[in-house]
């Protein structure tokens, strides 16, 4: 099987769509990492006009939180995203992400496979009995580093030092 992986990108390379439309033909799956980007939905469009089969990994994009917040959001998952991504298998991270997934795209397949595997060695040797405050996420502004680190900050030392705060 050949495998295409489309990801998430914040600039728009019309390059990019011509070398998609161009290339498509030589993958047998195309993947999609993202829910709303304009780029998952042309790839995904193309896709369906060539019957290729598609994976679709929204990242939490679906969560019912974020999608009652945009007007815009329930709109594309109402009228344009039950249909485009009609025939796309889902890939979860969670059961968590799965229960959100199904409340808009009910009828896709799903499967749930974690982002990162636990090395049984490294949890063994994990400390035992240390308690820490743990951010565990991409950087991204809108995760709240900053605000952690700011409210950390103003902890008393004795707290500090028995909650260090890990950042990975």
């Amino acid at each position: 099987l050949r495998v295409i992986t489309i990801l998430v990108l914040i600039k728009f390379y019309p390059s990019l769509f011509l070398d998609f439309i161009r290339d498509i033909r030589q993958f047998d799956i195309i993947h999609l990492t993202s829910y709303f980007s304009f780029i998952s939905i042309f790839c995904c469009f193309f896709s369906r006009l060539l019957k290729k089969h598609v994976i679709l990994s929204p990242r939490g994009e679906l969560d019912p939180y974020l999608i009652n917040r945009s007007f815009k959001k329930r709109l594309f998952v109402k009228y344009v995203g039950n249909w485009l991504y009609k025939r796309c298998v889902i890939h979860v991270c969670s059961s968590l992400e799965v229960t959100h997934c199904k409340h808009y795209l009910p009828k896709q397949t799903y499967f749930v496979a974690p982002n990162m595997l636990i090395n049984n060695k490294l949890k063994e040797s994990a400390p035992k009995n240390r308690n820490s405050i743990l951010f565990l996420s991409r950087l991204d502004p809108k995760k709240g580093l900053e605000n952690l680190i700011q409210a950390y900050s103003q902890l008393p030392n004795t707290i500090k030092d028995t909650y260090p705060l890990i950042i990975a």
